[in-house]
């Protein structure tokens, strides 16, 4: 758990989870290595991080919890417009411009809604371009520092 030293009335501490993608390679790291090295990419990409204090750390290690794709397999990933007319896709597997996680999963949801307002002349945002994401924002665009939660709640989307 990560606080900043002098938290607002009625702010929150903040947890932050990570994944390491192909973490084979720093297998042999101890579990204080891999917080201090999150850490140090914590506060590379949000500088308001270097204000914070680490209150506790908890590394898990699960094998293959997430994929090492192979060069060339992104190509591969369909696009979530299928040949098929009326059939679009959505998953972790569909090409997004992430790695496969809860959040491509999100995102390709996101993007078939797109598509379905699209086809319906209702054209919806739901869903910022992974490559216009400032670093450490979400699905939704949003930095951390605001709560998911505010960014969840919201009743409906963004007409474009």
């Amino acid at each position: 758990m990560i606080t900043p030293t002098s938290i607002p009335t009625g702010a929150r501490p903040s947890l932050v989870g990570s994944n390491i993608i192909d973490a084979g390679r720093v297998a042999h790291w101890s579990d204080a290595a891999i917080v201090a090295r999150t850490c140090h990419e914590l506060m590379e990409n949000l500088p308001a991080a270097r204000a914070a204090t680490l209150r506790h750390a908890t590394v898990h290690r699960i094998p293959l919890a997430v994929q090492a794709p192979l060069p060339g397999f992104e190509a591969r990933r369909p696009a979530a417009r299928s040949p098929v007319e009326g059939l679009l896709l959505a998953g972790d597997w569909t090409r997004t411009g992430l790695p496969s996680s809860m959040e491509s999963a999100a995102a390709s949801g996101w993007r078939a809604a797109e598509l379905v307002g699209a086809d319906t002349a209702a054209r919806w945002r739901w869903a910022a371009a992974a490559a216009a994401r400032p670093p450490g924002a979400g699905v939704d665009g949003r930095v951390a520092g605001r709560p998911v939660a505010a960014s969840m709640r919201r009743a409906t989307a963004r007409r474009v």
